[in-house]
């Protein structure tokens, strides 16, 4: 990769911008609380993936059916009627460990919308959200993307 500054053209920074309302504290405690209870056969804690879309004027949550394992999740649908084809913010759970993007989740998440992962959930909940643009991700705070429960940390503000 080389970089080249090019003469006459504006400088450009990356933002996000919603037009859409933030998913409500709920619609969060929801996810949060989905992500404590999701358990395998023997009782041990797994990855968890929820959908949010809009429609009809509000955000809806889905839990799709899907593929879990303690280190991975993925929904069993993605046909164009599905809550993943219609999903705006796609967010999964890290049970026991931090909140970051791995490089399974950067190899799966190759769609245009919002992902986010939670982590710590059980002793220290937090978040993390990016952008991803057919696999190009940009790291991006909550601020209005979700209201933010008092016990969620957003990763990103803790860092910067």
């Amino acid at each position: 990769m080389s970089y080249y500054k090019a003469k006459g053209l504006r400088v450009l920074s990356a933002s996000v911008q919603m037009t859409y309302p933030a998913v409500p504290l709920l619609l969060v405690e929801q996810m949060l609380e989905a992500s404590r209870i999701a358990c395998d056969a023997n009782n041990k804690p797994v990855e968890i993936v929820f959908h949010l879309y809009f429609e009809k004027g509000n955000w809806q949550l889905a839990i799709p059916d899907q593929e879990q394992t303690a280190t991975s999740c993925k929904p069993l649908d993605n046909s164009a009627n599905s809550t993943y084809s219609k999903a705006i913010i796609e967010i999964h759970s890290h049970h026991g460990m931090r909140a970051y993007f791995s490089d399974t989740d950067n190899r799966d998440e190759t769609g245009f919308r919002i992902y986010g992962v939670m982590g710590e959930i059980f002793s220290n909940p937090q978040i993390r959200m990016r952008v991803g643009i057919y696999g190009h991700f940009y790291e991006t705070p909550t601020t209005g993307i979700l209201e933010l429960l008092a016990q969620l940390t957003d990763c990103l503000v803790e860092d910067w």
